[in-house]
Formats: C-alpha cells, sequence, structure tokens
C-alpha cells in the first residue's frame, strides 16, 4: 500500500484512538487502507493503467515504491513532478503526485496520498454503526454529544475530487490533468465523471 497509517493521526481525517505507529494498529483498519486504496487506484486510473503501474511498484517495508529501473514516467505518476506544458503558452504545471511529503517531524517525513481522503470516506460509512452481537448500535462516550460524521464524510469526497479530477490550481494539476497533458507517456487514460458534493448529500 501506499497509505501510510499517520494520515489518519491528525487533521481532519483523524481516526479515533489510533497509534501511528503500524505495528500496533488494528487488522481491521489496514484491511480497510489495503482494500479501499486498491479500489480507489483502479476506479481512478482504470485496469489497464493500473495493472501498468503495479507492475512497476515494489516494496519498501510496508509500503509501495517505483522500482528504480522503471520507465521514469512512473516515478512522475507516482511521487509527482513539475513540467512545461507546450500546447498552453509554455505555461508551467505541477502534479504533487498520488503520493507527496507534507512536512517533516523528528527528522520523519509526514507523507499524504490521494488516496487517503477516499480510504476515510468508505471506513467513515462502514462505522457508523457497529454489530453487537445482538443488533446494530453506536459507541457512545462519557462526557461527549453524538453528532454525524457526513460533514467530514463530505469533505474527505471533496478533496480527493480535487486532488483526482479539478486539481487546486491551473498550475497546481489534478491527476486528470497530468495523464492528459502527457498523454504520449499514458496512452488511452480512462476517466470517470467525478462529482463534488455538498454536506447536503450525504
Amino acid at each position: 500500500m501506499f497509505t501510510r497509517i499517520s494520515n489518519f493521526s491528525y487533521g481532519n481525517y483523524q481516526i479515533a484512538n489510533l497509534t501511528a505507529t503500524e505495528v500496533n494498529v488494528d487488522t481491521q483498519l489496514l484491511i480497510q487502507i489495503q482494500k479501499y486504496e486498491n479500489e480507489c487506484l483502479q476506479f481512478i486510473l482504470g485496469q489497464k493503467l493500473f495493472d501498468e503501474l503495479m507492475t512497476n511498484l515494489e516494496l519498501d517495508g510496508l509500503y509501495w515504491k517505483v522500482k528504480t529501473d522503471a520507465d521514469a514516467k512512473w516515478g512522475k505518476l507516482v511521487n509527482g513532478t513539475s513540467y512545461v506544458y507546450a500546447d498552453c503558452d509554455n505555461l508551467s504545471k505541477k502534479w504533487k503526485g498520488l503520493v507527496c511529503k507534507v512536512a517533516k517531524v523528528q527528522d520523519v517525513d509526514v507523507i499524504e496520498t490521494l488516496m487517503a481522503s477516499y480510504i476515510f470516506f468508505q471506513y467513515s460509512l462502514n462505522t457508523r454503526t457497529v454489530n453487537t452481537g445482538t443488533g446494530e448500535g453506536k459507541l457512545n462516550a462519557n462526557n461527549t454529544n453524538q453528532t454525524s460524521a457526513h460533514n467530514k464524510r463530505c469533505d474527505a469526497w471533496n478533496e480527493f475530487v480535487k486532488w483526482t479530477s479539478y486539481g487546486f490550481s491551473s498550475t497546481n494539476v489534478s491527476l486528470y490533468s497530468f495523464l492528459c497533458d502527457n498523454e504520449d507517456l499514458f496512452e488511452e487514460p480512462e476517466f470517470i465523471d467525478l462529482k463534488p458534493v455538498t454536506y447536503y448529500d450525504l
């Protein structure tokens, strides 16, 4: 998998009672990270490009990295790149990658992925209730007021859509803009029509 456990230990997509160490993390969460990361990548890349990407990856501990002898295009797709788009007056653009470094804390890189917000969205849906053995229930903690997580699910989905389809600005581009701008490297990518949602949609 690309997505680090630490993606869910801070910020808007924090999962409660989670330590950022992989060795002690809940097996259920690890399963969902791997399941929904693969689902997300197949969803946004299409099966052909997904399969080609996977053949150019190798494990580095728990996490995928691009093989050292892989074509340079896979490093650009995964880790991001800056490039000049000749068809738009040589506009300089930046694709931040499926995986990107966002900070460094105590000499440890903080890594985020495009897939993390999709994973959180699905995880949040799956944990709205718990199976108690006698039916579905909700956990109730002392000194807390229960509230819906649908706003966070909405934010997570919209970040996923932005990173994949719309981009962050005209020069900080989405995955689909990057693939279109580099169609000589990535032949016939499959795009899906992703739509943002509002807080009233979920």
